[in-house]
């Protein structure tokens, strides 16, 4: 599990987690996710948003994209 800090209009970049499932629970803010090949972001203007994700695997998969 980590917990996951996003700045007020701020955004990861495009990426999946190979065959790692995700769950995600919302600890404050909005954040907003799209699944499999994805990004988030947090579309406040001035609330941080604490998402903390957990993942059936040991290791940290990020497999990161040219784009959408």
């Amino acid at each position: 599990m980590g917990r996951t800090m996003m700045p007020p209009g701020g955004a990861s970049a495009d990426h999946h987690h190979g065959d790692s499932e995700t769950g995600i629970y919302v600890v404050s803010g909005t954040p907003e996710f799209a699944f499999r090949e994805h990004h988030e972001e947090n579309p406040s203007a001035g609330t941080e948003a604490v998402p903390v994700a957990a993942r059936p695997a040991q290791e940290a998969i990020v497999v990161n994209l040219p784009g959408l």
